[in-house]
């Protein structure tokens, strides 16, 4: 028997809405609204990729990043930041939070807050096949 993958979505509840659908089909996945509760999922259990949305906790993303991987049991999990609604950011302002997470550390930045189920579904795919290992 094969073992999924298995990632922890930090996202608030009408993000974690839209990619709980996405997902389930790429991965198993463990859902957490705050910073506090993700190193406490990171902690107990097996993570193989962290997914985080812009929004996360009061738009804390990137100090959440910031936080693992500066932690030495968590610094090598990939991390793919993501847009998955739409908000008050221009494509512009996006392009730049891409920059950031990714001087910060995460491997990517994926914008799928405009894209219907399948082509969302596969950029979430291509931007987890380069940051995960194949099993």
């Amino acid at each position: 028997m094969q073992v999924r993958q298995r990632a922890l979505v930090a996202a608030q509840a009408a993000a974690w809405a839209r990619l709980q659908p996405l997902l389930d089909e790429l991965l198993d996945s463990v859902h957490v609204q705050t910073i506090n509760d993700a190193f406490k999922n990171l902690d107990r259990e097996r993570i193989d990729l962290i997914i985080c949305t812009l929004a996360f906790e009061d738009s804390r993303m990137i100090e959440f990043l910031q936080a693992v991987k500066r932690t030495a049991s968590t610094a090598s999990i990939p991390f793919v930041c993501c847009r998955a609604l739409p908000s008050v950011l221009s494509d512009s302002m996006v392009e730049h939070m891409r920059a950031a997470c990714l001087q910060a550390g995460a491997d990517a930045l994926v914008d799928i807050a405009k894209l219907d189920h399948d082509k969302a579904q596969s950029v979430l795919k291509s931007a987890m096949s380069a940051c995960l290992p194949r099993k």
